[in-house]
């Protein structure tokens, strides 16, 4: 028969308290964790304030709903005739799911929109 080896981590029985060594561990993990949550806190912040001090230079792009609900993306102000939205020859459009943008109908179409690249 083979011995079991022990694990490196120590399980805590809760009406036994930790030795001074176990509570440093844990006070050591819990300011690690606190350091990464301010971390993540302040490039959120920097993101956020980045993106505002930018608002103008962002691209703008045009989104619009057809009379028969589908959904398109224009690069420049598009033109509406017989309940659908056209661009300009200089434009590009491209159809986006209609379950998108909710609350932009055919009658309040177009509506400009800034657009912000975030990575996934």
């Amino acid at each position: 028969m083979s011995k079991k080896k022990k694990n490196d981590e120590q399980h805590f029985i809760p009406n036994i308290p930790p030795s001074e060594s176990e509570k440093q561990k844990i006070e050591e993990q819990w300011a690690k964790q606190v350091r990464n949550i301010k971390n993540k806190a302040s490039a959120l912040r920097a993101i956020r304030e980045a993106y505002w001090q930018s608002w103008d230079k962002l691209p703008s792009v045009w989104v619009a709903r057809d009379d028969d609900g589908s959904l398109w993306i224009y690069t420049t102000k598009p033109a509406e005739a017989c309940g659908m939205f056209h661009c300009s020859p200089t434009g590009d459009m491209f159809q986006i799911d209609s379950s998108v943008y909710p609350e932009i109908t055919y009658d309040n179409s177009p509506v400009k929109v800034k657009l912000l690249f975030i990575e996934a």
